[in-house]
């Protein structure tokens, strides 16, 4: 296995946008710890129905599988 650093955060990656906060908030609690994660840095600030820019800022390492070319 090896560390890969994960970073969602407005426009990053492109798709993502600030009206998408909530989503990567559910993400953050419901979904992520479920992996195997260290060094998470959360700065994401959501108020429901706002849409102000740069509050998407979500950062972690996860613990991927190696490819099975390199094991």
């Amino acid at each position: 296995a090896v560390w890969r650093s994960v970073s969602l955060r407005d426009h990053s990656p492109i798709t993502l946008e600030s009206l998408d906060c909530e989503l990567v908030a559910q993400f953050r609690d419901q979904i992520l710890p479920m992996f195997t994660t260290r060094q998470i840095i959360d700065r994401t600030r959501c108020r429901p129905g706002e849409n102000a820019p740069y509050q998407l800022n979500l950062r972690f390492d996860a613990l991927f599988a190696l490819p099975t070319s390199q094991r």
